[in-house]
């Protein structure tokens, strides 16, 4: 496969909106469909021989439909079910997109938001544990912010720039990043990069266009819109008689089993263009989920703590500066314990007042570490909450028709750069290599790429950049940084 380049060109998405009592949730379809279409392929391999050439249509073996990447085939549809038949409870009202809300009760499928400006989504940024600990805890961010509008109300004083109506809830996905998460993409795309996607050799468009020609993980892409094939039926004869789509919509993320006759209806009235992922080699391992029990897996009861935890759930990944707040219910504890780095750092009293059930750390100015939180009376105690803080150090300097951009952290590990709008809207992103992470810098061409971006669209804001590092529990940016891009 041809190098996969590292600048991108990014648009902002317009979703498609549903109300929040959408259709019935579907499951991904009879497992032994999909067992029978990945029969066809070697499961021994993962992956082509690398011997030959290096390039991947060279080396497969004819009778492969999935040039030697069952196991990710299989695995993209375990990361399938984790969102679609993920099952929750709401325990207040949550604000989604288009002015209302989701109600309280029971739920399945992972909420839509366009989280671009604060980077909470689902699978990349957060993890499933933390957003289901977060939905858990009724006064958690979940419940407490609408970050759809400019200057949207918060419990925290927290200033929204907004997404034109496209974010509601703190956490969430959208079409594009849900389909990148199935696929194992270490970096989520957005749905017009599938152009430049084309070009890079990590997506190709399919040659038959036809029902004949759709597989298993196959890309449907609309006008500001993808989704995923993730199961197929086939009559006695072996004839197509059904696909599984797969998306990301208001409210939820869903699968739905249309009739060829239905699928032929709908990428003829939404022009849809059918796509193939070419980059399976460099998917992430799968991990398996504690809250659904995808293909061949069982889990157990998930006990969640009801005692303490911090609002932006348990688990949770911030940056220095940060606003942390640690959510309780005191019962018959009187104290929180802090601790840094398995290291006691404060007790702290809890207010004898008993409608209170926060404790601010904001002031504290806690620096970069691993932190748990438990709360006690005597030999008392209850579990610990966890999260981590990360360094985000980064600055910019300006070299001609080049950015250096500069990055540090101590216990996060710098995974790419992102030009973008105050409110989110990316204007393109630049992978880190291990060359730049061991120099602990990269030159960008930004004009080059900002340039290439307004051909399409005037360009109506300033440039912000933003570093995205990973730790433990998930992904923080630095605080924007203003660029002289103009």
């Amino acid at each position: 496969m041809k190098a996969i380049r590292k600048i991108l060109i990014l648009f902002v998405i317009f979703p498609v909106t549903l109300s929040c009592s959408s259709d019935p949730i579907e499951q991904l379809g009879d497992l032994e469909k999909i067992i029978e279409e990945i029969a066809k392929a070697d499961t021994t391999s993962q992956k082509p021989s690398d011997e030959g050439n290096g390039d991947n249509d060279d080396n497969n073996n004819t009778n492969d439909p999935f040039n030697g990447y069952a196991a990710h085939i299989m695995d993209a549809y375990k990361r399938a079910q984790q969102f679609v038949e993920l099952k929750w409870n709401s325990t207040a009202p949550i604000p989604i997109i288009g002015g209302t809300t989701c109600d309280t009760g029971e739920h399945t499928g992972v909420l839509y938001s366009q989280t671009n400006e604060y980077n909470k989504y689902v699978g990349f940024d957060v993890s499933i544990k933390t957003y289901m600990s977060a939905l858990h805890n009724k006064h958690s961010l979940l419940y407490t912010e609408n970050i759809s509008k400019k200057n949207s109300a918060s419990s925290y004083n927290i200033k929204y720039y907004g997404n034109d109506g496209y974010c509601a809830p703190y956490m969430g996905t959208i079409c594009s990043f849900f389909v990148s998460y199935i696929l194992g993409q270490k970096i989520p795309y957005h749905v017009y990069e599938y152009e430049a996607m084309e070009k890079l050799g990590i997506i190709e468009k399919v040659a038959d266009q036809s029902v004949n020609g759709i597989q298993l993980m196959d890309l449907v892409l609309e006008s500001g819109h993808v989704a995923i094939i993730t199961n197929i039926t086939r009559d006695k004869n072996g004839e197509l008689s059904s696909v599984f789509w797969t998306e990301s919509v208001s409210p939820f993320t869903r699968t739905k089993e249309l009739s060829v006759i239905a699928y032929k209806n709908r990428i003829e009235q939404k022009k849809g263009v059918l796509y193939r992922f070419k980059d399976w080699e460099n998917s992430l391992a799968y991990k398996a989920s504690e809250f659904v029990a995808a293909y061949g897996e069982s889990i157990s009861d998930y006990h969640y703590n009801d005692d303490i935890c911090t609002f932006a759930g348990d688990c949770a990944c911030f940056r220095e500066g940060d606003i942390i707040v640690i959510d309780y219910r005191k019962g018959s504890y009187t104290e929180m314990e802090l601790y840094k780095d398995n290291q006691l750092l404060e007790t702290i009293p809890l207010s004898p007042n008993a409608d209170d059930y926060a404790i601010n750390l904001t002031d504290k100015n806690l620096p970069y570490g691993n932190y748990k939180a438990r709360l006690v009376n005597g030999k008392y105690h209850s579990d610990y909450t966890y999260f981590e803080i990360l360094q985000t150090e980064v600055s910019i300097e300006n070299y001609g028709d080049h950015q250096k951009v500069n990055f540090h952290s101590e216990n996060g590990k710098p995974i790419y750069i992102q030009f973008c709008a105050r409110r989110g809207a990316s204007f393109g992103k630049y992978q880190l290599t291990e060359n730049d992470l061991s120099n602990g810098y990269a030159f960008v061409e930004a004009n080059n790429l900002l340039d290439l971006y307004r051909n399409t669209n005037k360009f109506e804001s300033d440039v912000y950049l933003k570093v995205f590092f990973e730790g433990q529990y998930g992904r923080v940016t630095n605080h924007f940084l203003k660029t002289n891009i103009k």
